[in-house]
């Protein structure tokens, strides 16, 4: 495998992904970037509800929402909605506390 070049790592790499609930349909999403999720997490600590609407905002593609639009969404939709989307945002983004010990293993399934 060839070295990886600066201008690689630059590069965006940002791929898409979908979540589909119940009733509603299918959501594109997109994991965050590193710097996105800092944002998330320095937020947490102002107010989980104002993390969890930006997360959605940022990685919600389609339907692209705002987080004004998000938090509109999340005063009239059930509770399980926007938890599914923030959830597999998370996931893909590398962000719950299992993505992790995934990252780290090696190739032969060692920690």
């Amino acid at each position: 495998m060839p070295p990886i070049s600066k201008a690689d790592l630059l590069k965006p790499r940002i791929e898409h992904g979908t979540v589909a609930i119940e009733g509603l349909g299918e959501f594109t999403i997109r994991p965050l970037t590193r710097a996105e999720a800092f944002d998330v997490q320095t937020m947490r600590d102002e107010s989980v509800l104002a993390a969890e609407n930006l997360l959605i905002s940022l990685g919600l593609v389609d339907p692209e929402m705002t987080v004004e639009e998000v938090d509109r969404w999340s005063q009239v939709a059930p509770a399980g909605h926007l938890a599914a989307v923030s959830m597999a945002i998370g996931r893909i983004s590398g962000m719950m506390p299992e993505s992790g010990k995934e990252s780290y293993k090696s190739p032969r399934g060692e920690s």
